[in-house]
């Protein structure tokens, strides 16, 4: 049982983080840009969008959709992990966003 939990809220995230890429990407294809860099502190999400491998997972369909949005919109895109510990500034920056403060 606890297993299956720890499995969902695995699955979870990595499902929202595809979203939120997504989001960024559509955002990108909105801003009519042709070359992309993707940076994730989240090294599976690297290893999903550069290979094969996840396409049976659970998130497997998203991914797919993600990699076909990339392809079909932009003539370069790179993607690159930066570690959340490298990313300091940023996580500061959305939190203080989040609450609403102008910086």
């Amino acid at each position: 049982m606890y297993f299956t939990r720890v499995q969902q809220s695995i699955t979870t995230r990595r499902y929202l983080t595809i979203i939120t890429v997504t989001k960024g990407v559509q955002t990108a294809i909105e801003m009519s840009m042709l070359n992309i860099v993707l940076e994730t502190d989240v090294l599976l999400i690297k290893s999903a969008l550069e290979g094969n491998a996840y396409n049976l997972s659970v998130t497997g369909n998203q991914i797919w959709e993600l990699k076909q949005l990339v392809a079909s919109n932009f003539q370069s895109c790179n993607i690159s992990f930066c570690p959340r510990s490298c990313n300091k500034v940023a996580h500061t920056l959305a939190a203080v966003g989040s609450i609403g403060l102008d910086i």
